[in-house]
């Protein structure tokens, strides 16, 4: 199960318009990177789920954009900021385009590079939260925007890889995202809990993860606070 990205985009879109002109649900800016941090995380998830499950073999590539320039997104925003990050991916989406052939860095190096960048921040003279912020920042913008393109050009039919988590889900929270802010994390959660206890109630090993993430994206919205707060009371974190 997949939204169409009309509707994704719109309820993405019509977010960001709401907090620019009326600071509703948010300020634009939190919903913004709310937006971008959300897309970010969860494209970063999907990228490693991915490659566990090709038992680390590099994937195919995508022209002129894809998954690759995500990761390597992620990895330049944590060292020089989600502007560079973006920046430099988007330059390479444009040098495939223009080559016809994938140019990016492989998973195989980006994924494994990016933790051990965010470890060796404060080494490296960087703030670790300012560090894992820009990677996840340039990640989103990079899912987000690449997402807005195949809306509008069909994906080529090639033989299928195994993947963990579909972009239509990494989409999906990014609109989420432009509504509830960090809540959206909350919203996550919430279908995690939800598919994890169905699938095994069901007894099935893949079940649709877009239905759960919309409920969750819907309980946060209205009850985001309570929910958090009463997560913290279990945890022993509250007041």
């Amino acid at each position: 199960f997949e939204l169409p990205d009309a509707l994704t985009y719109s309820l993405l879109f019509l977010g960001l318009l709401a907090s620019w002109l009326f600071a509703f649900p948010l300020p634009f800016r939190e919903s913004l990177d709310g937006s971008l941090l959300a897309a970010g995380g969860l494209g970063l998830v999907a990228g490693y789920g991915n490659l566990f499950l090709r038992r680390f073999r590099e994937g195919r590539a995508e022209v002129p954009v894809g998954p690759h320039q995500v990761h390597m997104a992620a990895l330049f925003g944590a060292l020089w900021g989600p502007g560079v990050g973006m920046a430099l991916a988007f330059l390479t989406w444009g040098l495939s385009a223009r080559t016809g052939r994938p140019v990016v860095l492989p998973d195989r190096m980006t994924l494994p590079l990016l933790p051990l960048c965010l470890l060796l921040a404060p080494a490296l003279g960087l703030d670790l939260l300012e560090s894992l912020k820009g990677s996840l920042l340039a990640a989103g913008g990079l899912a987000l925007a690449g997402g807005l393109y195949w809306a509008f050009r069909p994906l080529p039919e090639e033989e299928e890889e195994p993947v963990a988590l579909g972009y239509g889900d990494v989409k999906l929270l990014g609109a989420l995202g432009a509504w509830l802010g960090l809540y959206a994390f909350l919203a996550l959660l919430l279908a995690v809990f939800a598919g994890a206890f169905l699938g095994l109630l069901l007894r099935q090993r893949k079940i649709p993860f877009g239905p759960y993430l919309a409920l969750g994206g819907v309980l946060a919205f209205f009850f985001g606070e309570a929910l958090w707060e009463a997560y913290l009371r279990f945890l022993g974190l509250g007041m």
